[in-house]
């Protein structure tokens, strides 16, 4: 009967962006100096928490020696995430279990500005400013931009889009007033599978 054991039983992936690829191996140690061993890999999930994709599900471990088999996993919820991987082995009637857990985050986005104070502006003249939003992240974020009041006096562009991992977006806030009273509105950009900012 093979001798066959992992390296480790267990990875903890920490933080992982949603929809982001993560290279990573399972290492299997045959301990038997003169019996080579031959393995399967299998994934049992219906709906899985993150997809497991190896670079081979099956091969043979020769007598005495390491295999490192290459595995990609990403993230498809929110959350806490844990899947079980299944090292079965011929000969062995029970498999190695390799557990993989870690944290499903969406987008991270910062806001430059938390508020803008325009003070005195003209009537009727239409006055420009601008914030800048960064995603820290390393995956997209879909926004969607909306401000509260229905007939507000501000115009925001872009009203939704992209931003790509680790870039940053202006956001150009253009009030034209025709009133003589103060106005105040808030700017809230909805971030998809993120928080709002």
């Amino acid at each position: 009967i093979p001798e066959i054991t992992l390296a480790r039983n267990m990875l903890d992936l920490g933080t992982i962006p949603l929809d982001f690829v993560i290279e990573e191996t399972i290492e299997l140690i045959n301990n038997n100096t003169d019996l080579e061993a031959s393995f399967i890999l299998e994934f049992n999930s219906d709906h899985p928490d993150l997809d497991f994709t190896p670079k081979f599900n099956k091969g043979v471990i020769r007598a005495g020696e390491k295999l490192n088999i290459p595995i990609s996993l990403k993230a498809n919820n929110l959350g806490f995430l844990s899947e079980t991987i299944e090292v079965h082995l011929i000969g062995v009637p029970e498999p190695l279990l390799f557990q993989v857990q870690g944290f499903g985050q969406g987008p991270e986005i910062e806001s430059s500005v938390q508020e803008i104070i325009w003070g005195e502006v003209p009537v009727l003249t239409a006055i420009t400013k601008t914030i800048q939003l960064t995603n820290t992240s390393l995956i997209p974020a879909k926004f969607h931009a909306l401000l509260h009041k229905e007939n507000t006096v501000w115009e925001v562009q872009p009203a939704y889009g992209e931003i790509p991992p680790q870039s940053q977006l202006d956001f150009r806030i253009t009030v034209n007033i025709n009133d003589c009273i103060e106005f105040r509105d808030v700017l809230e950009v909805y971030i998809e599978h993120g928080k709002n900012v």
